[in-house]
Formats: C-alpha cells, structure tokens, sequence
C-alpha cells in the first residue's frame, strides 16, 4: 500500500459524487479523482496545484480500496448513530441540567474505506467514554440543531438497524 493515501467521497457542485485519492506525507504531493464505479477521471499533474503526478502503483493501489469499498457495501456518505435505545419521548435530556433538548441526541459517523471500521466525527465532547458498553444503532431522522454537548439532534429518530 502506498506509504502515505488518504481517500474520500467528495460531493460536486452538481452533486454527483467521486472519490477523492489523495498522495504523500501531508496529502499535498499528489491527487487523483475516481467515478463511483472506480474509473480514473483526473489525476493530477506536476507543477500545478500538486508536486507530482500520482504513480501508476499509487493509482492502482487507489482503485483497489475504492472497488473493496464498493464490493462490501460500505457506507459512502456520512450518518449517524445512538449508542443505547431511543427515548420514549424523542428528546434527550440533558444530565448537567436535568432539561429536555430539542431531539434526540446522536453521533455523526462515517465508515473507513479501508478497513470498513465506523469512525465516530467529534464533535465538542472530549471523549466517547459513556458510549462504552451500549449498544450502537445507526439511526436517521430529521436534523433540527446542535445540543448541549454540540452533538447532532435528530426529531422523529428512528433506528435503522443494530450496529453492534
């Protein structure tokens, strides 16, 4: 694999979607652009916005994560989850304050093209400590703000399916 790839889905202003390769120790060096099928669209060239063309084994390296990815159905875009059941009452409380926030309280995630593990995206809470040994559910619903903690609130949150 190559020493240093970064690789994401990345939205159009026609909001179709690619994947995005990204090359070397700061992700400056090289860049390369895939279709959704894994066919190469772009990829950079030396002296532009990048310091080098991307190699041949760096494409190729590339277009295996991105078809891996594809063939075991992982999640492209971002989404959320709970850790623990859904509140009866569709809105978490806040435990500081003992009030009632505007949804139910969830976690942005997205799952790693590489290894298909579902990363948590922080956001203002320092750790994930109190999710551990609850059960993780990916939920949706419709997004309404930002609580206490900064966490996303979902209203009409439903639970898709269990996760672990």
């Amino acid at each position: 694999m190559a020493k240093y790839m970064e690789i994401f889905v990345n939205t159009c202003q026609d909001g179709s979607k690619t994947f995005k390769a990204w090359f070397g120790k700061y992700h400056d060096e090289s860049h390369a652009t895939f279709d959704l099928s894994g066919n190469l669209i772009h990829a950079s060239k030396s002296g532009s916005s990048t310091l080098r063309e991307p190699t041949e084994k760096e494409l190729e390296e590339a277009r295996k994560v991105i078809m891996n990815a594809l063939n075991n159905n992982y999640r492209l875009e971002k989404f959320y989850v709970r850790f623990g059941d859904l509140p009866k009452d569709g809105k978490s409380t806040n435990h500081l304050t003992g009030k009632k926030e505007k949804g139910v309280s969830v976690i942005e995630a997205k799952q790693n093209l590489f290894t298909g593990e579902i990363e948590l995206v922080p956001y203002g809470s320092p750790t994930f400590m109190w999710v551990q040994n609850r059960p993780m559910y990916e939920v949706t619903g419709e997004y309404v703000g930002k609580g206490s903690d900064g966490e996303p609130l979902l209203k009409n949150a439903k639970i898709l399916r269990r996760i672990k």
